[in-house]
């Protein structure tokens, strides 16, 4: 057996090359991960740091106006993998090897990506005192345009059930107590 030739240069590893189109896709799956690199390497197969270094600005202008053109096109995609789930959840033939639940939680993971991509929220978190903050916000506007005093337009609101009973209290509280 013949030693190894010491005098050869090291192989230097090959960069790969990606198309600005390649990119863009991949930012745009990144984009539907919410940011997440690790999963976006993953299901792209492109380095980590290659994606990161895409993210943090490393890219021509081109490709980030196609990011924004492969957006949409992705959030349909995911749009219509979630009609095709939803539409078959109930027939387990028509999914090989899917059940009815697997299908849904597909459908759910598909909308989320899709709003995620079209910049829409991907859960609706309202609690209870933003909505009193609402209601606030409301009747200090009315007090000040009409210049009448808040107590007349807690009273008028109230009466008019304008604001839900489950809130009254707390509006009261805000606008006539300490909370001035």
């Amino acid at each position: 057996m013949a030693a190894p030739d010491t005098n050869q240069q090291p192989k230097k590893h090959s960069r790969t090359k990606y198309s600005d189109v390649q990119r863009a896709e991949t930012l745009a799956v990144l984009d539907s991960n919410n940011n997440n690199l690790t999963r976006t390497a993953e299901q792209t197969k492109v380095p980590f740091s290659t994606i990161k270094t895409w993210n943090d600005g490393a890219i021509h202008p081109h490709v980030a106006k196609l990011r924004a053109e492969k957006k949409p096109e992705l959030a349909d995609i995911f749009e219509n993998i979630a009609r095709t789930h939803l539409t078959n959840a109930a027939d387990e033939n028509k999914i090989d090897k899917t059940s009815s639940k697997d299908s849904v939680l597909t459908a759910g993971i598909a909308v989320d990506k899709m709003l995620l991509l079209r910049g829409q929220p991907t859960s609706i978190v309202q609690t209870q005192q933003s909505r009193v903050e609402h209601y606030i916000t409301i009747a200090r506007k009315v007090a000040e345009k009409n210049n009448i005093s808040i107590e007349d337009v807690l009273t008028i609101m109230i009466n008019n059930d304008r604001i839900p009973a489950e809130f009254v209290e707390d509006v009261k509280r805000v606008l006539l107590g300490d909370g001035r």
